[in-house]
């Protein structure tokens, strides 16, 4: 009987080993920076659309910029906003961030969150000038 227990353990425990749980990337909301642009009075127009690959509007949705030089944050910008079911990434949207622009081009980093803790937009924001 013993040997039958420890039988059936050694099976359940070395079959659990290979029905790991396995991590598939569902992309179901997109960022598309379309363009960024320096305005005359010191700000950095960024057009973008999003794309939304379910069929329900999709609020609460963070949009997330950071304007880079070299690898420092000059200026970051946060937009709440609602995506509208099916969007297809085709509607420009616009984020205005006041920073002054220079002869040297800014790197720009986005992303975009849905429903996410307050804590992993603070990490993406960290080293911004408040």
């Amino acid at each position: 009987m013993k040997k039958i227990i420890l039988i059936l353990n050694a099976v359940i425990f070395s079959g659990s080993l290979f029905l790991s749980p396995s991590y598939a990337q569902n992309k179901d909301i997109e960022l598309v920076v379309k363009s960024a642009e320096c305005l005359e009075d010191n700000k950095i127009s960024i057009k973008y659309g999003v794309i939304n690959y379910r069929d329900f509007d999709r609020p609460n949705v963070s949009i997330l910029f950071k304007i880079m030089e070299d690898k420092t944050p000059m200026a970051c910008k946060e937009v709440k906003a609602t995506i509208p079911k099916k969007d297809d990434g085709s509607e420009k949207y616009e984020a205005i961030i006041e920073v002054p622009c220079k002869e040297k081009p800014y790197g720009i980093e986005s992303t975009i969150y849905h429903n996410v803790k307050r804590y992993k937009i603070q990490e993406f924001f960290l080293g911004c000038p408040k």
